[in-house]
């Protein structure tokens, strides 16, 4: 069973981030002028949330199975991003083959290479931009978490919570915004999910956070998340604006789970709401194509998004869920031959 599925409120906070990508999409479709940035708020939720959610199961892995396995982990990795990936470029394919231009064949296969942040390509494939920050800290972190100490981690997140700021500053002051994909400008957000995670236990043990947790005071997180994404000084905005959404939206995180009974928990935990977050994933990347990079066809509302929520249900029942159950069942499969192999092992060495 996939531990995520334990944390309440989670598919509801993954339902606003994808809410907000869709809004902007449209947004632009009718408006083409940016005024704000719903889209890049959308996709800053989902980075805290994978720092907070992989944290969490290398953290639980490693509590069960005395640590946690990279095998396991890059296995499951594969079989919950790949295909679905894979699903939307052969979707791509299609319709370039009944001649609509949207890419070109080397267009198709560098977006396999989880680079998109540093070249991002056609229109068609600018959104996995972010797939690919998260993709590369999938290849990082994990490694990172078996080979460090929590307290080298807590250290080295705290260090990456204080460079990427300036790292996105100095790009400010040099050459401008245009580079804001890349990881380096970014990996705080994830950093403070990570941090979130590790720190978890001691945070809600805190006195003073219990009482901001349980009282109204929370409210203020949404307003500094919000007043974080408007268009500021650039040199403003790198430096505070980022850090203020992240943190607040990590803090939302755990507050919004602690308090799934309230009002905010319940309604994100509506049948729905939970729903649009269980295929945000496979809406992420299929909105693209009615949204935004197909000007010509099926570009008026609810044609563009209905076409979007048909892909993506059939990527989530028929290619997501098959496939991350398969990946489930080869991990359990090596974890049952794990112990028979050890047996066998002392077995033939004669202990």
């Amino acid at each position: 069973m996939d531990t995520e599925k334990r944390l309440p409120s989670l598919d509801g906070i993954r339902a606003i981030a994808i809410s907000l990508v869709i809004y902007f999409h449209l947004w632009l479709q009718n408006h083409r002028i940016v005024g704000f940035d719903w889209g890049t708020l959308g996709v800053y939720i989902f980075f805290v949330l994978s720092g907070f959610l992989i944290t969490g199961l290398l953290i639980r892995e490693s509590e069960r199975m005395q640590s946690a396995s990279l095998k396991n982990f890059y296995i499951r990795r594969f079989f919950r991003i790949i295909p679905p990936l894979v699903c939307f470029l052969l979707g791509v394919k299609i319709l370039m083959a009944l001649g609509f231009p949207l890419a070109n064949n080397r267009a198709v296969l560098f977006s396999v290479s989880f680079l998109r942040n540093y070249r991002p390509g056609p229109l068609v494939f600018q959104h996995l931009w972010s797939l690919s920050v998260e993709e590369q800290f999938y290849l990082i972190w994990p490694f990172l978490f078996t080979c460090l100490s929590r307290k080298m981690l807590t250290r080295l997140l705290t260090g990456v919570i204080v460079i990427a700021p300036i790292i996105r500053l100095v790009a400010v002051l040099w050459i401008g915004d245009k580079y804001v994909w890349h990881t380096e400008q970014v990996a705080d957000g994830l950093a403070w999910g990570c941090l979130l995670a590790i720190k978890q236990p001691e945070l809600r043990a805190n006195r003073l956070y219990q009482r901001f947790s349980g009282s109204y005071a929370t409210a203020i997180l949404p307003c500094i998340i919000v007043a974080g994404a408007y268009y500021y000084p650039l040199t403003l905005d790198a430096l505070v604006g980022k850090s203020g959404i992240f943190l607040c939206v990590a803090l939302g995180i755990d507050v919004l789970i602690m308090r799934h009974n309230s009002f905010p928990g319940r309604v994100l935990n509506i049948a729905p709401i939970a729903w649009l977050g269980r295929i945000s994933y496979s809406l992420y990347l299929w909105q693209q194509i009615f949204l935004i990079a197909w000007p010509r066809f099926f570009v008026w509302l609810p044609a563009n998004l209905c076409l979007s929520l048909l892909c993506a249900s059939f990527s989530y029942y028929f290619i997501e869920q098959p496939t991350i159950r398969l990946g489930r069942m080869i991990v359990a499969r090596r974890n049952l031959l794990g112990p028979r192999i050890e047996v066998r092992a002392v077995a033939n060495s004669g202990m």
